[in-house]
């Protein structure tokens, strides 16, 4: 790899790390939320967990949680990248 490569390879990497971080921001924030609506459904009532607010509380839920675990999974593989910086010779 030339010097121009090599530059551009460190350049990559910098936008890996700048990339991990935001989705280690993001996956706080979707953990946080998830939490929340997790929360407030587990405090109604039964009858009112069955109602059509539960319902909703319970899918934002689902669909938080769910992007919860895809920004997991897209921070692992940035952390993969980032160990890959020392294998380039």
């Amino acid at each position: 790899m030339n010097k121009l490569d090599r530059k551009h390879y460190a350049m990559a990497m910098k936008m890996v790390a700048e990339a991990k971080e935001l989705v280690a921001q993001a996956l706080e924030e979707f953990e946080r939320l998830a939490d929340a609506e997790k929360e407030k459904f587990d405090n109604m009532s039964e009858g009112l967990q069955q109602s059509e607010t539960g319902q909703k509380l319970e899918k934002n839920y689902e669909v938080l949680y769910d992007a919860q675990e895809k920004a997991q999974d897209a921070f692992d593989t940035l952390e993969e990248l980032e160990g890959m910086e020392g294998d380039i010779e």
